[in-house]
């Protein structure tokens, strides 16, 4: 995790130290006479791949008990946004760093921090690859950093199909703890456990479509409404 903070940290340095002309002008899409321009994305893409899964054994000594299969996550919507700044360093060419934040169907988060690049086709439209590390998610059956990539086709600039790739490496947790025996055993009331839990990998692929400019700063901003409202709701919901 220290490794993925300090890269991270590096790669925002290294943008920042790009030297910005006097005359670059700061707008929210692209012109000719913006150099520097704000990404604000929302999306909305299909997991395409099979979910993960987590071999749930467990053990008294040596002797295997049970075993159970769980699934991590459900295939489904995987919503995106993405916050971030972008430089022009040419008229066909533009590079910047986002911040994307996800959203699964069983409201599991994941964080990433992505490098952009940008080749302009014309005057709106453009292909962006955006390669970055995961840094954290909320289930914690993976190790981080993990790997994370976009590559999107931009139509207009509040509009791209994008595809997408994900893979992390699965952890494998142990714990002991004791639960009773059946009735009257001989052997006494309780007995130790051993369970082992061993997550897949999770190598995800996705397809969806993404809006950026206005609209995306638009879903940005009710998205985190959204959100605010939910963590009142959560924290203040039993008084």
């Amino acid at each position: 995790m220290r490794r993925a903070v300090l890269t991270a940290v590096i790669l925002l340095c290294g943008f920042l130290s790009v030297p910005f002309p006097l005359s670059a002008q700061f707008c929210w899409k692209p012109t000719p006479e913006c150099k520097t321009f704000p990404i604000t994305e929302i999306g909305i893409s299909y997991l395409l791949t099979s979910p993960p899964e987590t071999n749930i054994r467990y053990f008294t000594g040596d002797t295997l008990l049970r075993q159970e299969i769980q699934v991590f996550r459900k295939q489904g919507l995987y919503i995106t946004s993405n916050l971030g700044l972008m430089k022009k360093i040419s008229d066909s060419f533009g590079v910047g760093v986002l911040h994307t934040l996800g959203l699964g169907r069983e409201w599991e988060l994941r964080s990433a921090l992505r490098i952009r690049m940008r080749k302009w086709l014309g005057t709106s439209s453009s292909i962006d690859l955006s390669p970055g590390l995961i840094l954290w998610d909320t289930s914690g059956n993976f190790k981080m950093p993990g790997f994370a990539a976009e590559l999107d086709f931009k139509i207009e600039e509040w509009f791209a199909l994008t595809f997408g790739v994900e893979y992390v490496r699965g952890l494998t947790e142990k714990r002991i703890y004791m639960e009773p025996r059946e009735f009257d055993n001989p052997e006494g009331p309780w007995r130790e456990v051993k369970e082992i839990q061993k997550h897949q990998n999770d190598l995800a692929f996705y397809l969806g479509a993404k809006s950026g400019s206005y609209p995306g700063l638009a879903g940005n901003i009710a998205a985190a409404v959204a959100g605010l409202v939910m963590l009142m709701a959560f924290m203040f919901g039993n008084d």
